[in-house]
């Protein structure tokens, strides 16, 4: 946690420690605060590329098979409540300023990537089927959606 982003690090003292927990919705346990950036890290990732993959379907795989698309539609359909559902674990029990503090965090994500790329391995979660650990101690694996 020594490479924690400069805009992190200036508004870390409004919000609570990223190593404290929270209970997730996603995993049904109880993690640390940090795992939820790397995990909408993730999410934001898998659900962009999806997104990209639904558009580049070809018509000429539609007249082929009529609904192909369809599973695909379904599971990136998910992917907005259970994000909702996350945050809203997350968010439960911070105050007003440390909300704040959240939405911050949200907003310089895209200039923390590359510690949020970096901090993937120490939950070994690189994807959403992916089990999730902390050190030793296997969390389980959360909801995929479908």
């Amino acid at each position: 946690m020594d490479q924690v982003p400069v805009p992190w690090r200036i508004i870390g003292p409004l919000g609570p420690d990223l190593v404290s927990r929270y209970e997730s919705a996603f995993l049904e346990c109880s993690i640390e605060r940090l795992f939820y950036f790397v995990w909408r890290y993730v999410v934001a990732s898998e659900y962009r590329a999806l997104q990209i993959r639904l558009k580049g379907w070809y018509s000429e795989d539609l007249a082929a098979k009529p609904g192909s698309h369809k599973p695909l539609e379904q599971r990136l359909s998910g992917y907005p409540a259970l994000m909702r559902e996350e945050e809203s674990a997350f968010i439960s029990d911070l105050n007003r300023l440390q909300r704040l503090w959240f939405r911050c965090c949200l907003t310089t994500m895209p200039f923390s990537h590359e510690f949020l790329d970096e901090s993937r391995y120490r939950y070994r979660f690189f994807g959403m089927g992916d089990e999730v650990w902390l050190g030793a101690e296997r969390k389980g694996r959360g909801r995929v959606p479908e």
